[in-house]
């Protein structure tokens, strides 16, 4: 998350208003959507096995804080 430019937090926006236009970019919006959810998955899953693999992660926080609460 927040690694590349079609990672960030912006472009996530984009694929967000996407999902609001016309058929062929609601599913293309849609499927990106459903992209960036199976990366933070992945994220939070790597930093509940390792927390020290994440420690430079640019969206450490959000993971951190995704984590803990799964914890609970």
């Amino acid at each position: 998350m927040n690694f590349h430019p079609l990672h960030t937090y912006y472009a996530m926006l984009v694929y967000v208003g996407m999902f609001f236009l016309k058929k062929p970019y609601r599913l293309i919006g849609l499927g990106l959507i459903l992209h960036m959810l199976t990366d933070l998955n992945d994220c939070v899953m790597t930093y509940l096995n390792c927390p020290q693999c994440l420690i430079d992660a640019p969206a450490r926080e959000l993971v951190a804080w995704l984590a803990n609460l799964l914890r609970t």
